[in-house]
């Protein structure tokens, strides 16, 4: 009987571990994945405080434009004011001209309201250090000036 040859039964050696070359390399590749993910994780917290402001903001003009024409008379100009540290607003009010249509004086003598464009705009400082804005514009019907 032939022997076979004792090399090829022979178990392929066993590993040992990972060499310090090769745990190096992993920290490293771990370390600049974690840092790609924290700024991104950073820039979405940025993002959604950046949201929380815009939507305050938009609700504080809201309630400056339902309260133009009910708290005082709708009349023309400019008002501002703060409504804590952060938010500051200006509300003005001018008389609306319709650019489509061309006036016609002897047609404005027998009404008795007037149309206003009201826009209320509500800024506010952003982490970035800009300041961000919202603007809101609606028409109301009021008194029109005596003549």
């Amino acid at each position: 009987m032939r022997r076979a040859n004792p090399q090829l039964h022979q178990s392929p050696r066993k590993p040992r571990g990972f060499s310090l070359l090769e745990i190096l390399v992993a920290f490293v590749l771990l370390a600049l994945a974690m840092t790609a993910l924290m700024q991104i994780f950073s820039t979405s917290l940025n993002g959604t405080g950046v949201a929380d402001h815009y939507a305050k903001a938009t609700m504080l003009a809201q309630s400056k434009l339902a309260s133009t024409g009910v708290e005082e008379a709708l009349r023309e100009g400019t008002t501002n004011g703060t409504f804590d540290e952060l938010y500051t607003w200006k509300v003005s009010v001018k008389a609306y001209e319709d650019p489509l249509s061309p006036p016609n004086p002897a047609n404005q003598q027998f009404v008795f309201v007037k149309l206003y464009e009201v826009e209320a705009s509500v800024s506010f400082p952003a982490d970035d250090q800009r300041t961000r804005n919202v603007t809101l514009t609606k028409l109301l019907l009021g008194p029109r000036d005596p003549v």
